[in-house]
C-alpha cells in the first residue's frame, strides 16, 4: 500500500514540476494544476497523515527552491552550489541542466514557493507534535545490543499491539557509515481494558521467539493514522535510539 501511494505521489510531483517548462500550456490551466497537487498535500496534513507527504513538500520545496536560484544565477555557479546533490532528488529525478525559464515561469515558480510553505510549516508542526508524545522504553532484553530486536507499537484505532522485528544494516559511504533500520511485522496482539499495561507487557514478550534480544515499546496515546503516521515517526524513533 505505501509502495502504491508513494508511486502516485511521485507522478504527481512530477507533473506539477513539468508545468514550469511547458511553455505551450494556458498559464490558467497550470495554475489551477498545482492547486490541486497542493491542496491534496494540504488535506492530508490536515488528516494528520504525513508520510510521504510530508517527505514530498520537502523534497518539492528544495525542487523549486533550485529551479528558481538556476532563473537568477549564471549555471556555472547553480552547478557550483548544487554540486553533486542531484541524487538527493529522487522524487523528480536529475535537474535538466541548461534548462531557460521565461519570466512567467519564474514568477510562477516563486508564486508556488509562497503557496508551498504555509503547507510545509503546517506538516512539520504535526511532526513535531507527534514525536513530543511519542516515546520509546526498553520492556525486556539489554539496549547494548543493537543489531536485532523487536518493536511493539499500540495501534489505537484498532485497540491492538503491533509486533514487528527489526534488524539493523550499516551502509558505507564516501563520508561516513550510515545506519539504516528493517522491520518485520510478525503479528497483533489486542488491548485489554482489564489488565495492568505490566501483563500486557508480560503477554507481550512470552509471544516473542528469542527473548534475550531488546524489546522497544512505543509509547505513545495518539491515535493519529497508523501506517502513514505513528508507524513511521516510531521507526524513526527506534533508528535514533539504536544510532546512539
Amino acid at each position: 500500500m505505501i509502495t502504491l501511494i508513494n508511486l502516485r505521489y511521485n507522478t504527481m510531483n512530477r507533473q506539477l514540476i513539468d508545468s514550469f517548462t511547458n511553455s505551450g500550456e494556458d498559464a490558467e490551466i497550470t495554475t489551477y494544476k498545482i492547486l490541486g497537487v497542493l491542496k491534496e498535500y494540504l488535506t492530508n496534513i490536515r488528516r494528520n497523515k504525513l508520510y510521504p507527504t510530508l517527505t514530498d513538500l520537502v523534497s518539492l520545496s528544495v525542487r523549486i527552491e533550485s529551479m528558481i536560484i538556476q532563473t537568477l544565477e549564471p549555471k556555472e555557479q547553480f552547478d557550483n552550489l548544487c554540486g553533486d546533490s542531484d541524487e538527493d532528488f529522487s522524487v523528480f529525478g536529475n535537474l535538466d541542466a541548461g534548462e531557460v525559464y521565461s519570466d512567467a515561469s519564474t514568477e510562477l515558480l516563486k508564486w508556488t514557493r509562497t503557496q508551498l510553505y504555509p503547507i510545509l510549516d503546517e506538516g512539520i508542526a504535526v511532526y513535531e507534535f507527534v514525536d513530543e508524545n511519542m516515546d520509546l522504553q526498553i520492556i525486556n532484553g539489554n539496549s547494548f545490543y543493537k543489531d536485532n530486536g523487536y518493536l511493539i507499537i499500540p495501534e489505537h484505532k484498532t485497540s491492538q499491539f503491533n509486533i514487528y522485528s527489526f534488524h539493523c544494516i550499516l551502509f558505507k559511504t564516501d563520508e561516513a557509515p550510515i545506519k539504516s533500520v528493517k522491520t518485520l511485522f510478525l503479528q497483533s496482539l489486542p488491548m485489554s481494558n482489564t489488565e495492568s499495561v505490566t501483563s500486557q507487557f508480560q503477554t507481550i514478550v512470552d509471544n516473542i521467539t528469542n527473548k534475550t534480544l531488546p524489546v522497544y515499546y512505543c509509547n505513545t496515546d495518539l491515535d493519529f493514522p497508523y501506517e502513514e503516521t505513528i508507524f513511521q515517526i516510531a521507526r524513526k524513533k527506534l533508528l535514533k535510539v539504536l544510532s546512539m
